[in-house]
């Protein structure tokens, strides 16, 4: 009996040593000159390094992705079109001015329909400053001051492989519900960047793709089974600058 008690205690008392050498004195000797004389010490810190970076790298981009949107959040809009009391349209936009001025795709813009813009609890009939058929852009105005802005990013500024996300607003039974998707730049042309992103069943047409930053990178101009059809901000300062 008495070796019986003996065989596990002691392995106990070796499972106790192996974890108090783990977690005690391995972060502890990590740190100190001998690694640098024991390299098999280096392997066995390093390695357990290595899994705490990737784990801070992904928690810094669920974090990052988060403080994105919350900075992109306060200028989105949902813009919808009406004829005859009935929607032919109906799509996403934002803030680009602080006096209300609002970009979105040109392709919600109908003949004799009427826009209305809707932010947060209140609604403005938006009003046609000017349309981009070219680019597929259109730039409407509303009766609002004060309003946030957000930060552009400049189409030179983009890097390939960059992780962005796209943002929008889908109103449904007068309820607003914002959706979101990451992605990443997944290449980069003269004439504009297309981007990897999962796309829903949202209405994205008028939607933003935008930085980790919160800063608007393009447009959704439109979409369809091949992709999202974007218009980078190139586009949008140029129609700013001429109204």
């Amino acid at each position: 009996m008495n070796r019986v008690l003996k065989f596990f205690g002691a392995i106990l008392l070796g499972m106790f040593g192996a974890a108090l050498f783990e977690f005690a004195v391995l972060p502890i000797v990590g740190s100190t000159a001998l690694v640098t004389r024991f390299p098999l010490l280096g392997r066995l810190t390093s390695r357990t390094t290595v899994v705490n970076q990737t784990r801070r790298v992904t928690i810094t981009e669920e974090t990052a992705l988060t403080e994105g949107l919350n900075r992109l959040r306060p200028v989105l809009v949902t813009i919808e079109a009406r004829r005859g009391g009935e929607i032919v349209g109906q799509g996403s936009g934002f803030i680009a001015t602080a006096d209300g001025l609002l970009i979105t795709s040109a392709a919600l813009i109908s003949p004799g329909a009427e826009l209305t813009a809707f932010y947060r609890e209140q609604s403005w009939v938006a009003q046609v400053v000017s349309v981009d058929s070219a680019r597929g852009l259109a730039l409407l105005r509303v009766p609002a001051v004060n309003l946030p802005v957000v930060e552009l990013r400049r189409f030179d500024e983009l890097e390939l492989g960059e992780r962005v996300f796209l943002a929008g607003i889908e109103r449904r039974a007068g309820v607003a519900t914002v959706f979101v998707s990451d992605g990443i730049v997944s290449r980069l042309r003269d004439d504009g960047f297309m981007v990897s992103i999962r796309v829903g069943r949202e209405p994205v047409v008028g939607s933003v793709v935008a930085t980790l930053g919160g800063a608007v990178a393009a447009v959704v101009e439109s979409a369809s089974d091949d992709g999202l059809a974007l218009v980078d901000t190139r586009a949008v300062a140029d129609m700013l600058a001429k109204r």
